[in-house]
């Protein structure tokens, strides 16, 4: 059994009791067997499978009632609660059960959806990052500065770094040891059930995290596109071992890493991962960007609506992988309707044990127009998501536009975005100014 939010209890006036409570009641429901704990239905194969665990939200604000609640809804549908947490950012316990087997899920989530003491039901979903190796092949310089010179990111760091910008990063875990991350990561958090030891050995966080924020001016490796932004590290997704790139996620994990984020007030979450719509993380993000968040999300156009949560969700800025070594896309085209787009191919970035490697998907893109967004809050602490896409989709010229498979394919701006919240143009004569204000153009790479 485990308790799952503790800190955010602990932090709600009235949840340090409501804690203990829920402590009680989830080891009584355990020992007492008012709900069956034999679960899972025989399969063809002879093989038991566990039933989904179901994520309930309830409308009761009582805590007493909160308690009865858990233990009836239990007792009612063949469930065992399994953690609770209050979820502050939205005012509302949430509850995760292990259905017992005996029903089938369709029937309990029916009769749950019109309970009136719940107000979201659903089965926790799984959720995956979009990044994936590639071989390494021209000189590794080139492909980085493919990337930043296709968004003018060098141009626009001449005026903004992400200084002072928080970028809440859901993620796997980082290795917050690199050289290249040292002092860009403020806290790291991990919010998977296990005892998790692996955080630092987790590859696609790390890769995400060093896209966005590597530092600059140290004399090594890489430079993010907003290496003066701060990090928070929130672990809700996990790779099957230290070797793999692809994680894996589910809505709980996620619920409460976004809770977490939101009540810390950070400016960015980024979300470098896609899956099935969900409830319950449509009302997290959609909160989030009513305080002024600006939620940045990978989508594959190419796989459609499989992959399109949450960065479906209105508000949110959507991010497609560009190729930017082609002229043109091979076969159909596959950008994604409203969706800006960054470079996703052949990207060099972190990994941990403080090396590098070539890796490829939307996860790194999503990250690209994290960090310009941190660069533009940098300038602009008070711009809301919708101003931030205003100027996101800012165009200078002809600069920007690419074409790929057939359109005109236009990838975000750094620059271009800049002189969009300066109100003044800048990119012609950015090269000229003092690069010395956050160590960035003086760098050295290797």
């Amino acid at each position: 059994m485990i308790l799952m939010g503790a800190e955010s209890l602990g932090q709600s006036g009235r949840s340090g009791g409501l804690a203990v409570l829920l402590l009680l009641l989830l080891t009584s429901v355990a020992l007492s067997g008012c709900a069956s704990l034999a679960a899972g239905e025989p399969k063809a194969s002879g093989v038991e499978v566990a039933p989904r665990r179901l994520l309930v939200v309830l409308r009761v604000v009582n805590p007493e009632l909160q308690r009865a609640t858990i233990a009836r809804l239990a007792r009612t549908y063949g469930l065992r609660p399994e953690s609770a947490w209050f979820m502050r950012s939205l005012g509302a316990l949430c509850v995760v059960y292990q259905p017992d087997g005996r029903r089938p899920e369709k029937e309990i989530l029916r009769h749950l959806e019109r309970d009136h003491r719940v107000d979201v039901a659903e089965p926790v979903q799984q959720f995956h990052t979009l990044a994936q190796g590639v071989a390494a092949g021209r000189d590794p310089y080139f492909h980085l500065q493919e990337g930043l010179t296709a968004m003018r990111v060098r141009q626009a760091q001449h005026f903004a770094t992400g200084r002072g910008v928080t970028v809440a990063l859901i993620d796997t875990g980082v290795d917050v040891t690199h050289p290249d991350l040292a002092g860009r990561i403020a806290k790291a958090v991990s919010f998977v059930a296990e005892q998790d030891a692996g955080f630092t050995r987790d590859r696609h966080g790390t890769a995400v995290a060093g896209v966005l924020a590597a530092d600059a001016g140290n004399g090594r490796g890489i430079v993010g596109v907003a290496p003066g932004a701060t990090l928070l590290a929130l672990k809700a997704c996990r790779a099957p071992s230290a070797t793999v790139l692809a994680a894996d996620c589910d809505g709980y994990s996620l619920a409460l890493a976004l809770d977490y984020a939101i009540q810390r007030r950070v400016q960015i979450i980024n979300l470098s991962l896609a899956g099935p719509e969900d409830p319950l993380l449509t009302k997290l993000v959609s909160r989030a960007l009513e305080l002024g968040i600006s939620v940045v999300a990978a989508t594959d156009p190419a796989r459609g609506a499989e992959l399109s949560f949450p960065a479906s969700i209105v508000g949110v800025l959507p991010v497609a992988a560009l190729d930017t070594r082609l002229s043109a896309r091979p076969g159909a085209d596959t950008s994604a309707a409203g969706a800006l787009e960054a470079p996703g191919y052949e990207i060099l970035t972190t990994l941990p044990g403080g090396t590098y490697d070539f890796l490829s998907g939307s996860s790194l893109s999503a990250a690209e127009v994290s960090g310009v967004v941190a660069l533009l809050l940098e300038l602009q602490p008070g711009l809301s998501p919708t101003a931030v896409r205003r100027a996101l989709t800012a165009r200078e010229g002809a600069t920007g536009a690419v074409e790929s498979g057939g359109h005109k394919a236009h990838l975000v701006d750094a620059c271009a975005a800049v002189t969009f919240i300066l109100g003044h143009g800048v990119c012609g004569t950015s090269t000229n100014r003092d690069p010395s204000r956050a160590g960035v153009g003086t760098s050295r790479q290797g």
